[in-house]
């Protein structure tokens, strides 16, 4: 066990040790030292805990740059957990709070650590995404807010990772060996350097702090991986936030136009010619007789299947056999959902959307709390309360839907069979779907890596 996950076993148990008398505020004791944390209430009544920013690895900085998670030293007095710090440094963006001193973890419990004390209260910890580059699980700069969570009597932690550079630079031997971001948090991700991240987990050469060193297409479909039930699934349209950079959008649309090739995924690993061939094979599906220029929707389309579709699909395939997968497509476009991106003839249901049916959170002046459920019309609310119950359920029972639940229609949620792939369309109803989610494309990508792939593979 590292550094991190070590600490924040100990973190989370923190939630079961008796406090001290109240100085100031709700103080704990843990291992290392005594720390402060605040009390409130949920809109719905629900008294939580926050503990904000606790350090769960030495500051990597100095000696420790480009080094593993050190653990924590104890510390004298009592450490300030009232409020979030520093986030690890963006590669996309700019914030005064940018530092390379960011390994910090918030933990919420609603446990009433001033009465009697409990430990089967399940644990929901989430690690943010960002493609590496970006991100945090911070409430203020993240969006990353538990007081739903908390009304559900689930503990929720959240974290900070090493990005960019400072988190995923390597030089491919043992002196930056890489992966420093996933040995932060500990956990498996996809290798995204395909996709165009340039910094990204990356193969590992063999040594005793490996994180990586075989490829992950090949430790999923031959079951080397931690089998636990899984639930993940797609969007409408993962890809409906490019609309955001819509003269650069128009200029690489252009491209594909006139250089299909470049649409050829590098997961084929493919010469030149074919790289050809299967390009303009691409364009003819997405596109056909139009140009994606003059439709911008047919390389959303095309975006959102490349760059997320596919591999979703295929790694519930590969999962399927050994664990039980429990896979959606999240296909309702809400005010909840907080997207301003829309396009005819397209999902506009976009990347990470669902989450905003999660978290408690900041939407605009005018929605300043989006906790408070009136904000919202009818169908948010019943598609706010699906994820909820859905998610927590799984939480608890590792199975999303245990037992009948005529809010969620009574739908007994299927996992991914070996020979049958199935999904929960989540909309403004929940119906089960014997089929894959976008079928006709996901079966062209299918053809394609089966007819032209040199493995073995990378990704899908």
């Amino acid at each position: 066990m590292s550094a991190t996950m070590a600490y924040m076993k100990l973190l989370l148990c923190a939630a079961f040790l008796a406090p001290q008398d109240l100085i100031n505020g709700l103080v704990i004791d843990i291992r290392d030292g005594k720390v402060e944390g605040l009390t409130s209430s949920t809109r719905a009544g629900t008294t939580f805990n926050s503990f904000l920013a606790m350090r769960y690895a030495e500051a990597p900085i100095g000696d420790l740059r480009f080094e593993l998670p050190q653990k924590v030293k104890p510390w004298n007095g009592v450490y300030d957990a009232t409020e979030e710090k520093h986030i690890c440094y963006q590669v996309n963006m700019d914030s005064d709070n940018e530092n390379e001193d960011c390994l910090f973890i918030n933990v919420f419990t609603p446990q009433n650590l001033q009465g009697n004390i409990t430990s089967d209260i399940p644990v929901l910890v989430f690690i943010h995404g960002g493609g590496f580059i970006g991100g945090t699980g911070y409430i203020v700069e993240g969006g990353v807010g538990p007081n739903f969570f908390m009304d559900s009597n689930i503990i929720f932690v959240a974290f900070n990772y090493r990005l960019g550079p400072f988190g995923f630079l390597s030089t491919g031997d043992e002196v930056i060996p890489g992966n420093l971001g996933l040995k932060d948090q500990e956990t498996s991700s996809d290798i995204q350097i395909s996709k165009g991240f340039f910094y990204a987990p990356v193969l590992e050469v063999e040594h005793e702090s490996a994180f990586i060193t075989e490829r992950i297409y090949e430790l999923f479909e031959n079951g080397r991986f931690n089998k636990v039930p899984v639930i993940m699934g797609i969007n409408a349209e993962e890809s409906i936030g490019l609309l955001e950079n819509g003269d650069v959008l128009s200029e690489i649309f252009n491209d594909y136009d006139n250089f299909p090739s470049i649409m050829t995924p590098f997961d084929l690993h493919l010469d030149n010619v074919t790289k050809d061939t299967v390009g303009h094979l691409i364009k003819d599906f997405y596109a056909g007789e139009e140009n994606f220029k003059d439709n911008l929707a047919l390389g959303i389309h095309f975006h959102s299947a490349h760059d997320f579709e596919k591999a979703s699909i295929k790694q519930a395939q590969l999962q399927a056999p050994y664990v039980q997968v429990y896979f959606y497509e999240f296909t309702y476009s809400g005010l909840m959902g907080n997207n301003k991106d829309k396009l005819a003839d397209t999902g506009n249901v976009t990347h990470g959307e669902e989450l905003n049916y999660l978290f408690s959170k900041w939407y605009s002046p005018e929605i300043p709390d989006n906790t408070d459920l009136t904000y919202f019309p009818e169908d948010d609310r019943n598609v706010h309360y699906y994820l909820i119950t859905l998610w927590t359920n799984f939480v608890k029972y590792l199975n999303p839907t245990p037992k009948e639940n005529q809010m969620l229609q009574n739908v007994s949620w299927s996992a991914v069979q070996p020979n049958q792939f199935q999904f929960l369309n989540i909309g403004k109803d929940l119906v089960m779907t014997l089929d894959y989610p976008k079928r006709e494309s996901y079966v062209f990508w299918q053809n394609i890596f089966d007819q032209y792939a040199v493995k073995p593979l990378d990704t899908f």
